[in-house]
């Protein structure tokens, strides 16, 4: 399965019910046991990003200005979030968009 797409599914299970929190977690926690990355597309775009539980998403602006930053980067793929910390960009604008950029997935917090 996509990686995206087994996101997707994860999130969707929590937003009606049929998940609780803590296995919502633990599938975000294990989607590597579950996805293929070499399955992944390779015109794959930009991944978004959501302050509000993934109800609705929002610009990198706003997503900086919503919500904590010590927040957004404790939601981030960790591999990713350290790939992108090593690029040394130096403002949170710049990090997110390239985190996005890289991401293999919707970046939700809230």
């Amino acid at each position: 399965m996509k990686r995206r797409q087994y996101f997707n599914h994860a999130l969707e299970a929590f937003s009606s019910g049929r998940v609780d929190e803590s296995t919502f977690d633990a599938m975000l926690m294990n989607a590597d046991i579950f996805c293929d990355d070499d399955d992944e597309d390779e015109d794959s775009t930009e991944m978004r990003v959501s302050i509000n539980n993934g109800r609705t998403y929002c610009t990198v602006p706003e997503a900086i200005e919503g919500m904590a930053w010590n927040v957004l980067v404790m939601a981030m793929d960790d591999s990713t979030r350290e790939k992108v910390a090593d690029m040394g960009l130096s403002t949170h604008e710049e990090f997110l968009t390239e985190y996005l950029n890289q991401a293999p997935c919707d970046l939700i917090v809230g």
